[in-house]
């Protein structure tokens, strides 16, 4: 039961860390957006935004989805 324990608490805070390392993308893009909404409005760029941010929340989450699928069949295959 302990190894158990060990393994649920190192696998949860590696992909805590996955989690946040990933999303900082997304966080800058948008700090830098609403930094700098006035003149993505000036240009009347707002549909070029919001698509770049939308691949990029998208882009992101396939990482995610494809790191953790990966962590799972690796352990999965270990203890087969």
């Amino acid at each position: 039961m302990q190894w158990l324990q060990f393994f649920y608490r190192s696998t949860s805070r590696e992909l805590l860390r996955l989690d946040s390392v990933l999303r900082s993308p997304i966080y800058s893009s948008f700090t830098e957006t609403l930094d700098g909404s006035s003149t993505i409005r000036a240009f009347k760029s707002e549909v070029n935004i919001s698509h770049f941010i939308v691949m990029i929340i998208n882009r992101t989450l396939y990482h995610v989805e494809e790191l953790y699928s990966t962590r799972v069949l690796k352990i999965y295959t270990a203890y087969q």
